[in-house]
């Protein structure tokens, strides 16, 4: 007859708190004001976010879609908003901001992340109504890039 090998406290405390992570994400995002859909659009996802809580629709802005590209290669060896920084933007962006993510394997968690995150979410809810999204994976690891803005016309 075999006899179970008992599991150390410190490993049964880190499984413990790995299902009530999971648990608590779900809840907190089942309880946001908007309603998901199921897609790996991030952009998608993040403009239901801003319809679902009275903010301005992000439209897709080429020159944004450019730098988010970009952005999300440089990202893989420069982990900061350096290369944001140094941009010279064209004038008619009166507003810019930049959200980074990496190692998330679902767009929900991107969003959950970076609205749990009072600087990330100040992007999210920002006065922005252009965006795009830019995204690379090397070596297993997702990077993810979002750069915003706001056009006056």
């Amino acid at each position: 007859m075999k006899t179970m090998k008992k599991l150390p406290l410190f490993t049964l405390l880190i499984y413990a708190l790995l299902i009530l992570n999971v648990f608590v994400l779900g809840f907190y995002l089942g309880s946001l004001n908007t309603n998901f859909k199921r897609t790996d659009n991030l952009m998608e996802i993040i403009n239901d976010y801003r319809v679902g809580n009275n903010l301005e629709y992000l439209e897709t802005d080429p020159y944004l879609c450019k730098i988010a590209k970009e952005r999300s290669q440089e990202i893989i060896t420069d982990w900061s908003h350096n290369g944001f920084r140094k941009l010279e933007h064209p004038p008619q962006y009166t507003v810019r901001g930049e959200n980074l993510a990496k190692h998330f394997k679902e767009d929900l968690g991107v969003l959950a992340a970076w609205i749990n995150s009072p600087t990330h979410k100040n992007i999210l809810d920002g006065n922005y109504n252009v965006g795009c999204i830019g995204r690379i994976s090397v070596a297993g690891v997702n990077y993810f890039v979002l750069e915003v803005g706001r056009i006056d016309k």
